[in-house]
């Protein structure tokens, strides 16, 4: 009887329980949406920007023997470009990072239960600077020490989920703690000195991606394309929302 209450109130139990799981999942859908757009809008607009700023030497070493006239009109064009591209990347990146920290840091108050006013989003706004001048420090530091072949290999398998778990530590306490500080200090008390809490959970969020994904492909052969990668996408969807619900679970259980 004791265990089935143990695994009744378990973390991983509990985060199925979630009452507002559908309104969080379409916040994430909407999330999602945006950045699909955002790659979209560098794919086609800020890429060949810079695609063109790269070929520029190329393209005035093919204007030898032209008028000034010409030469003229092709630097005008180049600084535009140039102008161009960096107006829009910096619009882009600025706007991800305030429309990113609206969203993550409404998700996990709305998964607290808590209420969200605009001193939290520029508390979490913090946060997530400092989080990013620490990654893209490591970043350069591990381009200019690691050697080119072995660069790719570090970032995937040990920045990146460094990153994934690090978000995904410092989000919920900050929620939890509403304090830059102390949530500092449980990220040490959590984060390190409680990293073996984490394994389970993790191993568990792992199981529970190779059963969804391979159910989805069976429902590949018998359902039309566009059914199935809608379908697909609301299932990652909903899998990346639930992710969240458990971490937050488990972290607020092993919270001092």
């Amino acid at each position: 009887m004791d265990l089935k209450k143990s695994i009744q109130n378990s973390a991983f139990v509990q985060s199925f329980r979630k009452k507002d799981f559908f309104p969080l999942a379409f916040l994430d859908i909407i999330y999602y949406s945006v950045f699909i757009g955002a790659i979209a809008f560098v794919g086609r607009v800020i890429f060949p920007k810079f695609m063109q700023l790269y070929k520029a030497k190329d393209i005035f070493s093919s204007f030898q023997g032209a008028s000034l006239d010409e030469l003229h009109a092709a630097v005008l064009q180049v600084k535009q470009t140039y102008y161009q591209f960096w107006i829009y990347l910096v619009l882009t990146l600025l706007l991800f990072f305030f429309f990113y920290t609206f969203m993550k840091s409404y998700f996990w108050h709305k998964a607290g239960n808590q209420k969200y006013s605009w001193k939290i989003y520029w508390r979490f706004c913090l946060l997530n600077l400092i989080l990013l001048i620490v990654f893209l420090a490591l970043g350069l530091f591990i381009a200019t020490v690691i050697n080119e072949q072995n660069q790719v290999t570090i970032f995937l398998l040990i920045l990146y989920p460094i990153m994934l778990y690090s978000l995904n530590l410092a989000h919920p306490l900050l929620v939890k703690t509403q304090n830059l500080r102390l949530m500092g200090k449980q990220m040490i008390k959590i984060g390190l000195a409680k990293i073996y809490k984490f394994i389970i959970p993790y191993v568990l969020m792992l199981l529970f991606l190779i059963i969804l994904l391979n159910i989805l492909l069976l429902f590949q052969l018998f359902l039309p394309d566009y059914i199935y990668y809608i379908i697909y996408l609301l299932v990652l969807v909903a899998y990346t929302t639930w992710v969240k619900l458990y971490l937050f679970e488990v972290i607020g259980r092993n919270l001092e």
